[in-house]
């Protein structure tokens, strides 16, 4: 990746071309694209708007095909730059037209990885290419801690690392080299963090060592070995992040809404089948041969109550969910099934169909790109007459 000479003044723009990884990163479950992934103390896409300020552009242009809606809300969250910067939606990646965010500015280049695990080595590498920039300065280690931190007076901090907001390490723990500690992340006593990366709201147990590899809350990334361990016990590495119990008053109002009115519609009871025993151990209505918006009544009902949410994948069984691939098992089992799916507005209204835990993985992984299309069927659902 090459880098332009310093000017005072540019009266041209810098476009810069995010890449399109959204297959390579389905594994991790992170919900934004690449570029907002952070490296160090902030975003990808915020390093090349420092380097967009040191050389003296006035004008950014960031083309986007991957999740615009949130490359465009993290462009508007830029105030701290003095530059006109544009979020353009494209329908390909066209590394032709600008820089391929591939890695950070003036920076060696990384090769571009060929599947997940090559991206989360990228990951890792762009960290340390990160921290040695910081090391190669007047490295200041007290900016290298975040706010509100607890760091253990017998804890060893060796340089270089970055430890972010509201993060706890215990006595005796071990922060570095090359380490990177997430907001909220908790490293217990003993334990040993080199060469890895805790992402937000990460909880690392007491007497471990984690090198070359990342946490995301309970699931383990091997980088090394490549191997993935997912639903590790929760006093060795866990999530610190405080989980809804029960979907927002609003969507529940909503819900509830939609039950009143498609109701009315409805002169008798609804014939139902046995229930649905969910993996989480929770059993939902099942459903009788009748219209497709009649169907989704006790679901509707269910989420108003709020034990489902209005917009979700599917209630599925334990043996539907284990005729998944394993990563898709891994993302869906502790997601809280809806009343409408996004599967439905794709014609697949049953776990059974071959399709139906693809759109289902996308939902969970994307709520915000599915949310419309799920409220657009919602709406003309009465139209709808399903099996009969």
């Amino acid at each position: 990746m090459s880098s332009l000479p310093p000017q005072n003044h540019r009266s041209d723009t810098l476009i810069l071309v995010c890449p399109d990884w959204l297959e390579l990163e389905l594994p991790l479950q992170l919900p934004n694209p690449f570029v907002l992934w952070p490296v160090g103390d902030q975003p990808l896409l915020y390093h090349w708007f420092d380097y967009a300020q040191d050389q003296g552009y006035e004008k950014v242009q960031v083309r986007t095909t991957d999740r615009p809606d949130r490359v465009r809300r993290a462009v508007n969250r830029a105030t701290l730059w003095p530059l006109q910067i544009e979020c353009v939606t494209t329908s390909r990646v066209d590394a032709d037209r600008g820089l391929c965010i591939h890695g950070l500015p003036e920076c060696p280049p990384l090769t571009a990885p060929a599947n997940g695990w090559d991206l989360l080595s990228h990951w890792l590498e762009m960290d340390k290419q990160w921290l040695k920039q910081q090391a190669g300065s007047q490295y200041n280690e007290a900016l290298s801690i975040g706010r509100l931190c607890n760091i253990h007076p017998e804890a060893n901090l060796v340089p270089p690392y970055f430890i972010g907001d509201q993060v706890s390490v215990g006595p005796g723990a071990t922060i570095g080299p090359n380490a990177v500690l997430g907001t909220n992340s908790l490293v217990a006593e003993g334990s040993i963090v080199r060469n890895a990366r805790l992402i937000d709201h990460s909880f690392l147990g007491a007497e471990l060592t984690l090198e070359n590899a990342i946490l995301n809350g309970g699931v383990l990334y091997n980088c090394k070995h490549r191997a993935r361990v997912n639903r590790i016990d929760s006093f060795l590495a866990d999530s610190t992040r405080l989980k809804a119990k029960k979907p927002p008053l609003g969507e529940r109002l909503l819900a509830l809404y939609w039950w009143l009115r498609l109701r009315l519609k409805l002169a008798f009871g609804l014939p139902t089948q046995p229930g649905i025993p969910s993996p989480s151990g929770t059993t939902y209505p099942g459903l009788g041969r009748c219209p497709l918006w009649a169907q989704r009544l006790p679901w509707l009902w269910e989420a108003a109550r709020g034990r489902m949410q209005l917009y979700g994948p599917l209630p599925r069984s334990r043996e539907q969910l284990e005729n998944l691939p394993a990563d898709w098992q891994d993302i869906l089992r502790e997601a809280m099934p809806g009343a409408i799916a996004y599967s439905d507005c794709m014609d697949c209204h049953s776990p059974d169909d071959p399709m139906e835990g693809l759109h289902a993985v996308y939902q969970v992984t994307h709520p915000e790109r599915t949310r419309p299309q799920c409220a657009f069927f919602l709406k003309n659902l009465t139209q709808m007459k399903g099996p009969l």
